[in-house]
């Protein structure tokens, strides 16, 4: 399945942190970042493995020292071409911009891939609905005494009033075990490693898309749909041996999703 795009957009007036490339290393850097973009919007789409051999071969390609092509990717990093934090922890090159370009690209592509821990935006419109319960229950605390509803003053008016009423607080997520995972997982015949479900969000204390996890089943479903393979291609880790699945659960097997061009 096509992963990459054919296109991406280059503004035609730099702005300042391209032109900061160009005063440093020249034209020479603002070709250089080109084309990193070129390799990763057409590879993965929305994010380029940066691991040793790929920056051994990009450096090739360039027809220069790896040395400078690091030099060139630390400038990017420091000046927010691309994000420090998912490189320093992924040992990726990605940024904002780039995934929102990926999704306009791509908005009409039927199962889009997208690494869950890789993401800086929120997916339009599934990823919002599964925090909207968060944030329609505040703490009961939040609300001032003085905000509480009077009764009904049945001597003013011959009609009842009606009573406001503050909504109950959510209840708290109980996060669920390793075992509760893996009997869903073998419920759905799912492709999602529990393992690297649990370990994913135990690492970010349960949160979708920055908010507090409410139904970790429909998170579960939404890896399904995304399309989430945890295989040495997709987290271009090449150190990383790839998880066997728990014992009692099948192996995975090709989605309906996966089987359409």
């Amino acid at each position: 399945m096509k992963q990459g795009i054919d296109y991406f957009p280059l503004d035609t007036i730099p702005d300042d942190r391209m032109e900061l490339i160009e005063a440093e290393f020249g034209m020479t850097g603002f070709g250089m970042v080109v084309r990193l973009m070129q390799t990763l919007f057409g590879r993965e789409g929305y994010y380029l493995p940066w691991t040793e051999e790929r920056q051994m071969l990009m450096a090739h390609k360039m027809g220069e020292s790896r040395e400078k092509l690091e030099q060139v990717v630390e400038a990017c990093l420091r000046c927010g071409i691309f994000d420090r934090e998912l490189y320093e922890r992924e040992k990726v090159l990605t940024s904002r911009e780039v995934q929102e370009q990926f999704l306009t690209i791509t908005a009409r592509r039927r199962n889009r891939r997208i690494r869950p821990e890789l993401l800086l935006v929120e997916l339009p419109p599934d990823c919002a609905r599964d925090a909207a319960p968060a944030q329609s229950a505040p703490p009961a605390q939040s609300a001032p005494p003085a905000q509480s509803a009077p009764p009904a003053r049945k001597e003013e008016a011959g009609d009842h009033a009606a009573v406001r009423q503050t909504a109950p607080p959510q209840p708290r997520l109980r996060p669920p075990t390793l075992t509760e995972v893996s009997g869903y997982c073998r419920e759905r015949n799912s492709s999602v490693d529990p393992v690297r479900f649990m370990d994913y969000y135990n690492s970010n204390g349960w949160k979708v898309c920055g908010r507090p996890m409410t139904d970790w089943k429909s998170t579960f479903q939404r890896w399904e749909q995304l399309g989430f393979e945890p295989l040495e291609s997709l987290r271009g880790l090449k150190s990383e041996p790839e998880r066997s699945p728990p014992p009692g659960i099948p192996a995975r097997r090709r989605s309906n999703g996966d089987a359409r061009p």
